[in-house]
């Protein structure tokens, strides 16, 4: 059993000029401990894949944003913290249905011409 809460937050992007949306979806994964109390505790420090806790909705089309600084971990140390959020903005799906469609460019190499001359009379 893991001592990590793990919370997944989604909500779409606000422009502050504008104060609208602006279409992209944000993704925000919180993961939390309690600090090590007494030194007979486990100490654990989260290293799973944080890409397992998006949605199955968002898989494939998000990119990365943000991520805590250092580790997240139960140890009271200054290279460690209690708390980490991580970010991913969602691309819209007909964006990628585009990119699909692309095909890259493919070039061929010529032939090489025999050169009927080259034969010399003497």
């Amino acid at each position: 059993m893991s001592i990590f809460e793990k919370r997944v937050l989604i909500f779409k992007e606000i422009d502050p000029e504008k104060e609208e949306e602006t279409g992209n979806t944000v993704i925000q994964v919180i993961v939390s401990c309690k600090k090590q109390s007494i030194v007979s505790e486990k100490t654990e420090i989260f290293n799973e894949n944080i890409e397992e806790n998006i949605p199955e909705e968002f898989r494939g089309r998000f990119k990365l944003i943000s991520k805590p600084a250092r580790p997240v971990s139960n140890i009271s140390r200054n290279k460690y913290n209690n708390r980490g959020v991580w970010e991913f903005i969602v691309e819209p799906e007909n964006i990628k249905e585009n990119e699909k469609k692309e095909k890259p460019k493919t070039t061929r190499t010529r032939r090489k011409t025999k050169n009927i001359n080259s034969t010399s009379q003497e």
